[in-house]
């Protein structure tokens, strides 16, 4: 009985075997398909995988069966191969990221200048608006959310607000998907103070007073006395 206490688990050389081939190209092959989605070839300079696993020191596994499969993972070819992978990826989509943030401010910048005339508009007629990221002109007007996305939304922009028709040029805003054309359909705008008033617990008297109903005085009666 003292003899199986003192005894550890061990691996068998050739389940691990198995175990580090299988995770190994289980790990190659989706090392791939990122490659592939990320446009690049990010295992170019990789070299093959070593077949040789039997020749990994399997004697420690008595030990700590976990740990140690863990440290001969770390002194494969693949650690090298997916840390140099994760590197290229990494670099190349921050300069994708940099250079589509570049690209939608310019636009940004275009559709503002495009739509001076519609702004000026708005100004003269005491209308708010405000531009969303990216592009968009909204306005808020009797309740209804009223946008600008592309060129599609400038006639009925303009007659919802019941504004003259205006020109717009040198517009080079792409145009949206068109499930995503009639942008300026939108629900109402709730604003917090008309959540208020639609609240009753804002809106009686007690909650306008600041404070709660009294509760109403016990008549006296004759055993009280």
């Amino acid at each position: 009985m003292q003899g199986t206490q003192g005894k550890t688990p061990t691996v068998k050389s050739g389940t691990l075997t198995r175990f580090l081939r299988d995770s190994t190209e289980r790990d190659m092959e989706a090392a791939a398909a990122t490659s592939k989605m990320a446009g690049t070839d990010l295992l170019a300079d990789s070299q093959p995988l070593s077949p040789q696993l039997s020749e990994c020191s399997l004697k420690s596994l008595e030990i700590n069966p976990v740990l140690d499969i863990r440290d001969l993972l770390r002194n494969l070819p693949l650690k090298t191969d997916m840390e140099r992978m994760i590197h290229k990826l990494e670099s190349s989509l921050h300069s994708k990221m940099a250079e589509m943030g570049t690209e939608i401010q310019q636009l940004d910048l275009k559709a503002r200048r495009a739509l001076k005339p519609i702004t000026e508009l708005l100004r003269n007629r005491s209308i708010k608006y405000r531009c969303s990221f990216p592009f968009a002109l909204i306005v808020n007007y009797k309740g209804n959310i009223i946008q600008i996305a592309s060129i599609l939304d400038v006639p009925p922009f303009l007659r919802a607000l019941e504004l003259p028709d205006t020109r717009i040029t040198d517009w080079n805003y792409p145009i949206p998907h068109q499930d995503n054309v009639q942008m300026c359909q939108r629900q109402k705008w709730v604003t917090p103070a008309k959540m208020r008033r639609n609240d009753t617990r804002f809106t009686s008297p007690q909650a306008r007073r600041g404070r709660q109903p009294s509760t109403p005085a016990r008549k006296r009666t004759a055993t009280d006395d």
